[in-house]
């Protein structure tokens, strides 16, 4: 198998161009392992939006010729990642599948617009308006219950407001949490990214 390995503001990737080698959720966990695997925050296959599984994503392939098939490094599948996408779009130029300038990505969330700049290869990502989900609460560790405010950017999120950071407990562990709604675009469950944050006076 043939990989390319990158990374955007240090969250690093394994980049698979052949769009016929497909993997299991159990590979891409071993393949992510960082001391048995090549070792990685997640895997992203570069798959013709008009070849993809998905009847959502195929729908996208008259607007982004390439799907950037993104999963977590467990081996579950995610929407998009935002510092992916701009490593999937290296690769794509890389690979002589792309030119730098303007252009779209197909993901699980829906059709994103890129641009690479020529000169000195930055990449801007247009992620779109975040959409708010119902407050909630979310329990993790022992029985440790805090409330949330939920958004999908478009992966989904939750957002835990604490005094201090020395309150967070096991929020800091970075442990996913699963939710029972399911993504309005996908169908499929939530899993949601963990973020913490503290209001600062000044």
């Amino acid at each position: 198998m043939r990989a390319l390995k990158g990374h955007g503001t240090g969250n690093d990737f394994i980049i698979v161009p052949a769009a016929d080698r497909d993997f299991t959720a159990d590979e891409v966990a071993l393949l992510c392992d960082r001391h048995f695997g090549i070792g990685a925050d997640g895997l992203i296959r570069i798959v013709p939006t008009a070849s993809a599984e998905d009847p959502f994503v195929r729908g996208q392939a008259a607007d982004a010729e390439w799907f950037m098939d993104y999963r977590n490094a467990d081996g579950s599948l995610a929407e998009m990642c935002g510092n992916g996408v701009r490593v999937f779009v290296h690769a794509l130029i890389a690979e002589g599948r792309m030119q730098p300038g303007a252009f779209a990505v197909a993901t699980r969330g829906g059709v994103r617009h890129v641009s690479i700049d020529v000169v000195g290869g930055d990449v801007a990502v247009d992620m779109g308006v975040g959409e708010p989900l119902l407050p909630s609460s979310i329990t993790i560790g022992e029985g440790e219950t805090f409330p949330a405010a939920g958004m999908l950017f478009p992966n989904p999120h939750a957002v835990v407001f604490v005094d201090s950071l020395d309150d967070a407990g096991h929020l800091l562990d970075g442990a996913r949490v699963d939710g029972g709604e399911t993504h309005p675009l996908t169908g499929r469950p939530h899993h949601a990214a963990m973020n913490h944050a503290r209001q600062l006076h000044v």
